[in-house]
């Protein structure tokens, strides 16, 4: 709907010429209603993901146990089910190189959904982050509900966001970290 200007020249209230006055729109807020994750030892020395905000953002600490000079691969799955459904649907499925990811997150051209969710995850924490990962304590204090939140979760529901790092080897696959949020979006 348009937002009118209600400065306009007219000798008619808005309400008499049709028009009606929107002062605000409901809000999103995005609950995080289950967080969980596992990480090999081989290769994190620690990490805690906790809620903050009264459940609206993710507080997440990351110490790697060495430099990681391979690259980290993402499995990203996002799920969601409306508030009147039985069981959750693909709505993004992605596997892709996060090294590259990163990179290409850093330069200027083109724009895709993995992208903006890349910058906002890197423009949330205390230290820059790249490839190679250095050893290092890593914040990141991720508010998905404001101005530059995740653009892809508009209809109200549950949304369970499902991310596999992993490091590629000859013939297998090695885990890195992998993790499970379910949140729930509304509207007030």
């Amino acid at each position: 709907m348009r937002q009118w200007n209600s400065s306009c020249a007219s000798a008619l209230p808005l309400q008499e010429l049709g028009v009606e006055r929107r002062t605000s729109e409901k809000e999103r807020f995005l609950y995080y209603r289950n967080v969980s994750y596992n990480y090999n030892p081989n290769h994190v020395a620690s990490l805690n993901i906790t809620t903050i905000n009264s459940s609206q953002g993710v507080l997440i600490h990351f110490t790697p146990a060495h430099n990681i000079t391979k690259n980290i691969w993402l499995d990203l799955a996002v799920l969601m089910k409306p508030l009147n459904a039985d069981k959750f649907q693909p709505v993004l499925n992605f596997n892709l190189n996060g090294c590259a990811l990163l990179r290409r997150s850093s330069g200027p051209n083109g724009f895709d959904i993995a992208k903006r969710w890349a910058n906002n995850f890197l423009n949330s924490g205390s230290v820059p982050i790249s490839c190679p990962v250095l050893k290092n304590n890593y914040t990141w204090s991720i508010y998905p509900t404001k101005k530059n939140g995740v653009p892809i979760l508009q209809l109200e529901g549950f949304y369970r966001l499902i991310a596999n790092l992993y490091f590629k080897r000859s013939k297998r696959i090695e885990s890195f970290v992998n993790t499970s949020t379910t949140s729930e979006l509304m509207y007030k």
